[in-house]
């Protein structure tokens, strides 16, 4: 299978899934409409959006790799139509309609929008294969005839909340509009207007660009081990576009001598367990020819973190999330998915129920919890190795729980926390699982990136990242080097926290 990426590479495009033995013209005039609401490029549908003589399947996958949000276009038929043997063809592993809602639902992020035509109902969990069982837990929007174009307006104002979708347009396509019109009425400004426009346009977008100025790449420097002492330089930090909502984190111990790196400790008997990590040095990102690896791994750069901190030894669990319930420092209850709450991660949590859950702890103990970084987050994963993986370069059995990885929960469900062997520091589970949210705003890539391990508070702040992988994902989507992102709000069983804290 291929490598399941989130939409974030482009994360502007509206993927229209159909069968077309059941919805083609309800799909296609679905197309038609939604161009009139985004820019052309925006909307895929197969035979409209794929050049004549390019590779199909190339160009499917291309498209649900860059896609925000995909329209599920579900007829009366939907799951009806059968192949020469008389299969249904949604029972199919090769079917294409099924790998492109499957991997749509894998991904955290895009958005899934169930869209109901010609009188269809939403199929139930017993309708359909395991792996897009998840689709029924989608809100449901009706398209009809009668009010047709009032619904896909409608439609469109949900597709504008997807992020990514949400910004406005670039003045190119008001350009080429002034200029066919100019050129077919010999107005004599329409070149004039065309400039002063395009001039604007380029303005104003790149005022806009959430991405900040670019930084050119310098040669990527030597590996030191995190053992080893970082070289004195100063520290560079990025600038932040948010305030620091976490004072507390600042706090430092004052009454204790120094925690050596690997100590283990927990700072009440509810408060999750915390390994040390000393301070070292590393290369953040994916070589270029890794397998699996994509252009947001990149550039790979050195990151050096001056201290020692501390993190979670597990990811938070479900106990630990309950205690803060209990307490009421948390108000959100998450659902366990009927697998058991416990030593099982907590799952079901937004970024800012992670944020709530760190905050009342802080207050609690008095101490400098808070989230990880994305730098952070990879330097402890790796724990000094520099492969795809903490044990090496092949994704192996029985050493993680993601898909194909040879364990009882794999692609089923989360394993209790500390299941598998721990990586060089003394950490369980960064590797599958549960995706980890960390402090990090979303970057396409890695230029501008902090050096000295901080959180990049600066770029698309309406995304976070995300680490580590999940349960349901590919082996290649759960490298040390993987990322993503995920709105702040949302809440999916395959969400997950872990903890930092400053010593």
């Amino acid at each position: 299978m291929t490598s399941t990426r989130n939409a974030s590479r482009n994360a502007a495009r509206i993927f229209i899934s159909y069968r077309r033995q059941d919805s083609e013209a309800a799909a296609s005039r679905l197309a038609e409409d939604l161009r009139r609401h985004f820019a052309d490029e925006q909307v895929f549908q197969d035979f409209s959006s794929i050049d004549p003589g390019a590779d199909f399947v190339e160009a499917v996958q291309r498209g649900l790799d860059t896609c925000a949000a995909v329209v599920v276009v579900i007829g009366p038929d939907w799951l009806k139509v059968v192949d020469r043997s008389g299969r249904r063809r949604i029972d199919l592993p090769e079917d294409w309609v099924r790998h492109e809602v499957g991997e749509s639902l894998r991904r955290p992020g895009v958005r899934v929008f169930p869209v109901l035509v010609g009188g269809a109902d939403m199929p139930g969990v017993a309708d359909l294969p395991v792996e897009l069982q998840p689709l029924t837990r989608r809100q449901a929007f009706p398209l009809t005839v009668r009010h047709w174009p009032k619904d896909v307006a409608e439609l469109a104002e949900h597709l504008r909340r997807v992020p990514g979708l949400d910004r406005p347009q670039r003045v190119t396509g008001l350009v080429d509009w002034l200029r066919k019109i100019g050129a077919g009425k010999g107005w004599r400004w329409s070149g004039v207007a065309v400039a002063v426009l395009a001039a604007l346009g380029y303005w104003w977008s790149s005022s806009r660009d959430p991405a900040g100025p670019r930084v050119t790449k310098l040669a990527d420097p030597p590996v030191v081990k995190p053992t080893d002492p970082p070289t004195a330089r100063p520290a560079v930090a990025a600038p932040r576009t948010e305030p620091d909502l976490h004072p507390e984190a600042e706090t430092t111990e004052t009454a204790r001598p120094a925690r050596k790196a690997g100590e283990v400790f927990r700072d009440c008997s509810d408060c999750p367990e915390m390994v040390v990590i000393p301070a070292g040095r590393f290369l953040m990102g994916s070589p270029k020819g890794e397998s699996g690896r994509s252009n947001d791994e990149g550039p790979q750069h050195e990151v050096a973190m001056a201290r020692p901190f501390a993190v979670g030894k597990y990811e938070v669990s479900f106990a630990e999330w309950d205690a803060c319930v209990a307490a009421g420092g948390c108000r959100h209850r998450p659902d366990d998915a009927g697998w058991g709450r416990s030593r099982r991660p907590v799952v079901n949590v937004s970024w800012e129920d992670a944020r709530t859950y760190v905050a009342w702890l802080a207050k609690k103990t008095g101490k400098g919890y808070r989230m990880l970084s994305e730098a952070e987050w990879e330097y402890a994963a790796r724990a000094g190795t520099t492969s795809s993986y903490p044990w090496g370069n092949e994704a192996g059995q029985g050493r993680a729980n993601f898909q194909g990885s040879g364990s009882q929960w794999s692609g089923k469900q989360t394993a209790p926390v500390g299941s598998f062997a721990p990586n060089r520091f003394g950490l369980y589970d960064m590797i599958g699982n549960a995706w980890e949210w960390t402090q990090d705003c979303w970057n396409e890539s890695y230029s501008g990136a902090p050096a000295e391990g901080s959180p990049w508070l600066k770029g698309d702040c309406g995304r976070r990242v995300v680490r580590g992988g999940s349960w349901n994902l590919q082996p290649e989507d759960a490298r040390a080097a993987f990322r993503s992102w995920v709105v702040p709000g949302d809440r999916d069983i395959i969400l997950g926290f872990r903890l930092a804290r400053k010593l």
